[in-house]
């Protein structure tokens, strides 16, 4: 299989109560913590009805994440 481009374009901001990546968990769902979503104006006919859903699955990039953190099994805490 050849090298594929994964091109990621946003269509809103997750906002949290987390003012610095130290205060946020590992996996976002840990804390418990609310979150708000701003949807972009662009896209928020796409949301057309959502009102009425129980739930929503949101999938999001944290893009200021520590993306090598662990990677590799060594956790630097010898």
């Amino acid at each position: 299989m050849g090298e594929e481009q994964l091109t990621l374009v946003p269509i809103g901001v997750a906002h949290t109560s987390h003012e610095t990546l130290a205060d946020a968990p590992h996996q976002g769902f840990a804390d418990g913590a609310d979150a708000t979503i701003e949807v972009l104006d662009a896209h928020v006919g796409a949301l057309a009805g959502i009102e009425g859903m129980f739930r929503a699955t949101v999938v999001y990039w944290a893009q200021l994440a520590d993306r090598n953190s662990g990677s590799d099994g060594d956790d630097d805490s010898d």
